[in-house]
């Protein structure tokens, strides 16, 4: 079940977030016929939410060289549109049930997503944690943040 859905800057590629967390790219051809190019997982590797959750949004950065794909599993990952690799993942939010999104700044510098707790999450997207550093796993990660409270109003995108 198609859960998001997105257009590259350029219109001539589709990305589509499915319930399971995979994300599925189209070719768009001048007659806006789509054709099956690619797909990518967007799931944790171990840990009670490996089978994947649902892919809430899906956003390109100003620039078109990456974009933020948010999940049910209270992460935002970030994916390079040349190779589509994994960048970064951003952790902070609390997102299991809702279709919250996050959004890149109008700079794209920033990442920005609201939470089921009510509070207000924002990232650099420059600023992360390199894999080396980390205990475990093999991309880099971002749980350095800056929240503010949204008086408890679910706010699904910034």
């Amino acid at each position: 079940m198609i859960t998001a859905a997105c257009y590259n800057p350029s219109g001539n590629r589709a990305i589509v977030g499915l319930l399971n967390g995979q994300c599925i790219f189209y070719q768009v051809n001048a007659h806006q016929q789509m054709n099956y190019y690619t797909q990518i997982e967007c799931r944790n590797t171990r840990g009670p939410m490996k089978k994947g959750r649902k892919v809430t949004g899906i956003e390109f950065d100003p620039e078109g060289k990456c974009f933020l794909v948010s999940t049910n599993d209270s992460r935002m990952r970030l994916f390079s549109v040349d190779n589509y690799s994994r960048v970064c993942k951003y952790k902070g939010l609390l997102n299991d049930h809702l279709q919250i999104k996050g959004r890149f700044s109008q700079d794209g510098d920033y990442v920005i997503c609201g939470s089921e707790n009510g509070n207000v999450y924002m990232w650099n997207k420059q600023t992360f944690v390199s894999s080396s550093l980390m205990k475990s796993g093999k991309h880099d990660r971002n749980a350095s943040y800056e929240y503010f409270c949204g008086n408890f109003v679910f706010i699904e995108s910034g």
